[in-house]
């Protein structure tokens, strides 16, 4: 494995753990907010919806956090890796940069949602099971 795989598995690895503990009570919150009977229009409703679901523990936002934590990890290090090695052969092909970049983009994004649809299945299951 080169360096530059090695700092995109560990680049993956840091922003998709930062990303899902700073995301993943917020998105907690939405998927209630959105699934709940009661009207939530206004931003006051989301701190209603926080308190409501922490019950004195704050820890129960984190509720389902392990399947986006594997998801952001798994797809990041799927975008990362899939642009850069298609971005290495369109580049070597004599493709322009900008071509390349687009062409790379296009299937590091569709490899990217072919893995993290399930994950984010997954992952509302456990967020709804916050009220069942």
């Amino acid at each position: 494995m080169t360096t530059n795989a090695l700092h995109n598995i560990a680049g993956s690895i840091t922003a998709g753990c930062f990303s899902t503990i700073l995301g993943h009570p917020l998105d907690t919150i939405k998927v209630h907010q959105q699934t709940s009977a009661h009207n939530f229009k206004n931003p006051s409703s989301s701190l209603h919806v926080a308190k409501e679901l922490c019950q004195g523990n704050v820890l129960r936002l984190f509720k389902g956090i392990g399947p986006p934590m594997a998801n952001q990890i798994i797809m990041n290090t799927v975008m990362f890796s899939v642009f850069h090695k298609v971005k290495d052969v369109t580049s070597e092909s004599g493709m322009d940069n900008r071509s390349a970049s687009l062409c790379s983009g296009l299937v590091s994004g569709f490899a990217t949602a072919c893995v993290s649809t399930p994950f984010d299945w997954f992952k509302i299951q456990a967020q709804l099971s916050l009220t069942q």
